[in-house]
């Protein structure tokens, strides 16, 4: 083998490494770009659907676009962890793969039961296929996160994005899913962002970026998280409960002129001479007046002599008489 074969040669085997590098690359490239895209679609959806108060289990239009937004959004992030595996951010150990071949089994399992729930009338707290992608979510963060920081093949703010993003998907999302508690809107929005970020991680590994993407970018993140906070403030103040003020009946106070005058009336009755009670007694029982043409006949029948009437006492004659006896 001469120097000259050796040096004819390198060309030939060099060209076709860098062609399949470069286009490595740009597929890994494409992948992070549809990741970025997958974040804020599934965030946006998220907005729309606290907004609107569209119900996951409900029918109609609005949810189901609604939910089909939402199964793309979760396709993407398949094309994302794909392009994670591919780029070895762990380093290229077999363990490092691992993970990301995880996150793409986790958004399967949840893009198969987004399409159960819509085919079957199973409802999304009884499906399995929702704990099941929630957990191996977890599992898949936390150990590209740790690998991503340990390896050191990123530098700067991707080596520690997806060690952060784990953090928070288990405090901010796993933990109170696992309480019964259901993520709010601008959960669900940061946590979209969160595998935004991780796209926007691909993409930065293979080109720097324009200033013109990174300006769109950011201003899609703060509208994101602006109409999460308007809409999570709005929910705030429509669930806030109403002060309701009981109907009380209206009833005469205790000791009141009134209920003492209508106790005095229920304990002594009719009052004595009115006119209620004479006509009672005169009902009761009748009595002719004395000295009437029925008493004298009833005296007369009985044998009793009618009694001798004389002058009244104190008049003049009476006095005659006790004078002329004195």
């Amino acid at each position: 083998m001469s120097a000259q074969s050796v040096l004819t040669r390198r060309p030939v085997q060099s060209a076709p490494v860098r062609a399949e590098v470069s286009g490595h690359a740009g597929d890994d490239r494409r992948l992070g770009i549809i990741g970025i895209g997958a974040g804020l679609l599934f965030g946006a959806m998220s907005v729309w659907q606290h907004a609107a108060g569209l119900d996951p289990d409900g029918s109609g239009a609005a949810s189901a676009v609604n939910q089909a937004g939402f199964a793309l959004a979760i396709a993407g992030y398949l094309a994302l962890a794909l392009g994670l595996y591919r780029a070895r951010p762990g380093g290229d150990r077999r363990e490092a793969g691992v993970f990301p071949a995880l996150l793409a089994l986790a958004w399967t399992a949840l893009l198969a039961g987004l399409a159960v729930e819509s085919l079957t009338s199973i409802s999304e707290d009884d499906n399995v296929l929702f704990p099941i992608g929630g957990a191996l979510q977890v599992i898949g963060l936390a150990g590209l996160g740790i690998t991503t920081v340990v390896a050191g093949r990123w530098t700067g703010w991707r080596r520690f994005w997806a060690l952060g993003f784990a953090v928070f998907f288990v405090g901010a999302v796993s933990v109170p899913a696992i309480a019964g508690v259901e993520p709010g809107v601008i959960t669900e929005v940061i946590w979209a962002l969160g595998y935004a970020g991780l796209g926007a991680a691909l993409v930065a590994e293979h080109t720097a970026g324009s200033g013109r993407t990174r300006v769109l970018m950011g201003v899609a993140v703060v509208a994101l998280l602006g109409s999460a906070i308007v809409v999570a403030s709005t929910s705030d103040s429509d669930a806030s409960p109403t002060t309701t003020v009981p109907v009380v009946e209206q009833r005469p106070i205790l000791g009141s002129a009134d209920v003492l005058e209508r106790q005095a009336e229920a304990e002594a009755g009719p009052r004595l001479g009115s006119a209620d009670v004479l006509e009672r007694q005169a009902e009761v029982a009748p009595v002719p007046p004395l000295g009437s043409a029925d008493v004298l006949e009833r005296q007369a029948e009985s044998g009793q002599a009618e009694p001798e009437s004389g002058p009244p006492l104190g008049s003049a004659d009476v006095l005659e008489r006790q004078a002329e006896s004195d």
